[in-house]
């Protein structure tokens, strides 16, 4: 109690909210706590799964990306004449990569 005295007021409002919800949640029967459990495990689960959603699309983004950069760099080696064997190495692809894409 002496920690939450030397706080600042605008400190100690949500501590103080956060007991408040405490209180309220030991104040519920067996079955609302049952379902506010089950609530804040979907609520939960539904923010982790857009977390989730939202880093993969992040990454996927950020891959096609690079795909399209080095099949940029592709085009560019071969149009300064480089062959395909040169060019799958330097793209660390194989020849036959090589070649479909720059069909």
């Amino acid at each position: 109690m002496e920690v939450l005295k030397r706080m600042p007021i605008e400190k100690q409002t949500p501590v103080f909210e956060r007991l408040a919800k405490i209180a309220e949640v030991r104040k519920l029967t067996d079955k609302e706590k049952r379902l506010y459990d089950e609530s804040l495990k979907n609520y939960r689960d539904y923010n982790n799964t857009i977390e989730t959603a939202s880093k993969k699309g992040f990454e996927e983004g950020f891959d096609n990306g690079k795909l399209a950069e080095r099949i940029k760099m592709i085009k560019q080696l071969k149009a300064m004449g480089c062959d395909d064997k040169f060019i799958a190495e330097a793209a660390e692809m194989s020849v036959q990569e090589i070649k479909e894409i720059l069909e």
